[in-house]
């Protein structure tokens, strides 16, 4: 059992979301909102955020992900704690997110 509740991690999907995506503090990110039909996010933009949600845990987005599970910040909080389990939570719950982005987009410029 994790020691992070799921308002906890669901807190830490949003500043992900928010510095992935650069969603200013005016755009609202309801844990049960559609993050296409709601957010408005294009295909494009959701996967760079299941990619980088995925980099930060670091593991492999599995191949039978299903998009649905995924589809808003509740069901990725859902996905983490089902599909993961503590430990992986708590490396998500302690990783510098801001430094852990830089860092890909460092790698992204570099390829």
């Amino acid at each position: 059992m994790s020691t992070y509740s799921k308002e906890e991690v669901i807190s830490r999907i949003e500043k992900v979301l928010r510095s992935t995506l650069g969603l200013g503090a005016d755009v609202e990110l309801r844990p049960d909102a559609n993050l296409l039909t709601e957010i408005g996010l294009d295909s494009i933009e959701a996967f760079e955020a299941v990619t980088t949600l995925h980099e930060i845990l670091g593991v492999r987005i599995p191949d039978d992900l299903d998009p649905k599970m995924v589809a808003n910040i509740n069901g990725m909080a859902d996905y983490i704690f089902d599909k993961y389990g503590p430990d992986v939570v708590e490396k998500f719950m302690t990783t510098d997110i801001e430094r852990a982005i830089a860092e890909m987009r460092a790698d992204e410029s570099l390829d």
